[in-house]
């Protein structure tokens, strides 16, 4: 990262959120850029908005999960994982402006190991990503995958087979199950 973007980074950004790092903002602008989202879609208070947010957050929350990114602690919210610390980091990128996360995401060289992983979770719906980060969660936790569909499908009563069967084969898709 070049002096000047470092230099604002740390000054505006990392005294305000001291649990960030900088090749964390630097890591989440490059999921933005790469997924090809804009600064105004992850600000629209709508379902556009919405539908971004959780994009973003499933996106990071899968590539931590690989161990290609690390720092946010995810919690299982309503629709899945969830961390209030990416979604700080994310929020601030998008007040600086699609300029500003371009900038930032071209500083992070070694985030280009990223791209196909980033092309095949930006091709899946939402609802699949939703179900299969939640059963990857609840998996971790309990151990068991098994038990981890059984409590998917009763927090998420909306959830039948085939949801449960596209989050499975994303899960295989990304070595996870």
């Amino acid at each position: 990262m070049n002096g000047e973007v470092f230099s604002r980074l740390y000054k505006e950004y990392i005294p305000v959120i001291s649990y960030t790092t900088v090749d964390e903002v630097k890591n989440v602008a490059y999921v933005i850029y790469r997924l090809g989202i804009r600064a105004q879609d992850l600000l629209d208070p709508g379902d556009r908005g919405f539908e971004t947010r959780v994009l973003v957050q499933k996106a990071v929350y899968f590539l931590q999960r690989l161990g290609l990114m690390r720092g946010y602690v995810f919690d299982l919210y309503l629709h899945g994982p969830y961390s209030t610390q990416l979604a700080d980091d994310y929020m601030w990128l998008a007040r600086k402006g699609d300029e500003y996360i371009s900038r930032v995401a071209e500083e992070c060289a070694e985030c280009q190991k990223l791209d196909g992983l980033l092309e095949y979770l930006g091709e899946i719906d939402l609802r699949t990503l939703e179900v299969a980060a939640t059963l990857a969660e609840l998996a971790a936790v309990k151990g068991n995958l098994e038990e981890a569909k059984g409590l998917t499908r009763r927090i998420k009563p909306w959830v039948d087979d085939e949801d449960i069967v596209a989050a499975l084969q994303v899960l295989k898709d990304l070595g996870l199950g």
